[in-house]
């Protein structure tokens, strides 16, 4: 990712600007053929669902 500036963040940075950006859009689901459809709902990850999943990886669901 890029900075307004013209410099690239780090590889980790970008990561989390990244997750932050998607789940702030809502948490849309790229391939919803290949996403349980009970975990989903109008193509985005259900909030609880969403939240779990982050809670496996020791990620914090933000406020």
């Amino acid at each position: 990712m890029q900075r307004k500036d013209g410099s690239y963040l780090e590889r980790s940075e970008s990561i989390i600007a990244y997750r932050k950006n998607w789940i702030a859009g809502g948490g849309i689901i790229f391939s919803p053929e290949c996403f349980p459809t009970h975990q989903q709902k109008s193509k985005k990850v259900l909030k609880h669902d969403l939240t779990e999943q982050l809670q496996n990886i020791n990620v914090n669901f933000p406020s």
